[in-house]
């Protein structure tokens, strides 16, 4: 797939920034950043945990 996208020049010079401290280029830097999103957006917020936690487990 191709993703044309417009940066603003803050962005741009972070993703730069990115690309050599990472050593990736703009694809693989952009599939992290999914890759992470999609991770966070999954994973149980302290609330979730914490309701887990007391409906699973008897409280004395």
């Amino acid at each position: 797939m191709q993703i044309t996208a417009e940066l603003d020049n803050q962005r741009v010079k972070r993703l730069h920034s990115l690309e050599k401290s990472f050593k990736k280029s703009t694809s693989e830097l952009i599939a992290l950043a999914i890759d992470e999103i999609y991770n966070q957006s999954k994973s149980q917020t302290e609330g979730e945990k914490v309701l887990d936690i007391v409906t699973t487990q008897r409280i004395f």
